[in-house]
């Protein structure tokens, strides 16, 4: 995780919120309060994979993912949602409308009792399919530092704002973590992975992570 979010004032704030205590380098502050986190979610599901990790980290912050592979999905999940009243589903093809918008993650606000809180949008149509994994940990990187300060939406994406974000730089060394989380990796990985390694990680822990 580069030293530099460390200088930028939303990640002292972010780090402040989760009521985390002031140190040096609060992103790396915050990568541990996450990875605890994980760690007890693992253990209280029994998890053995990074796949099962990942549903589980899902239902346990209270998300559900919904998958777009084609336009008409698109629109189908937006009529799902709207049909109930989620009026923050209205705009779905805008939200995700462009070549660089990867996943939103809207709060719903008319869930039955025993709904998710959250829905996570994972855009996988054309290439975008590559780095859907990746999209999911990014949208559960934010949901594993919602505040109090609670945003109704946020979104994973690849445009020139996002990439000079710090709190989105922070999401994505965050899902870099989770995503290939060490302790569900084989025990023979050191610290030089060769591309043969790469490979064979992700067949054995994350077949959907990216080949790209």
């Amino acid at each position: 995780m580069t030293t530099r979010l460390d200088s930028k004032p939303q990640i002292w704030t972010l780090a402040a919120d989760l009521g985390l205590p002031t140190a040096e380098k609060p992103s790396r502050t915050i990568l541990d309060f996450v990875t605890r986190r994980i760690r007890k979610i693992a253990k209280k599901f029994s998890c053995t994979s990074l796949s099962e990790l990942l549903n589980a980290t899902a239902g346990e912050v209270s998300t559900a993912f919904e998958e777009i592979h084609s336009d008409d999905d698109l629109r189908q999940i937006r009529l799902k949602y709207v049909s109930k009243g989620e009026t923050a589903f209205a705009n779905l093809e805008g939200e995700l409308s462009g070549s660089k918008d990867y996943a939103i993650t809207v709060r719903r606000m008319h869930q039955e009792a025993w709904e998710p809180q959250f829905v996570s949008l994972i855009d996988c149509r054309f290439d975008k399919a590559y780095r859907s994994y990746f999209s999911k940990w990014h949208e559960l990187a934010h949901l594993l530092t919602l505040t109090p300060q609670m945003r109704l939406v946020f979104r994973r994406t690849h445009s020139s704002s996002a990439v000079h974000d710090p709190e989105e730089r922070l999401m994505d060394a965050i899902a870099s973590e989770l995503g290939f989380f060490r302790e569900f990796l084989p025990d023979d990985v050191g610290e030089d992975v060769s591309f043969e390694m790469i490979v064979r990680i992700r067949q054995e822990c994350c077949p959907a992570a990216s080949r790209r």
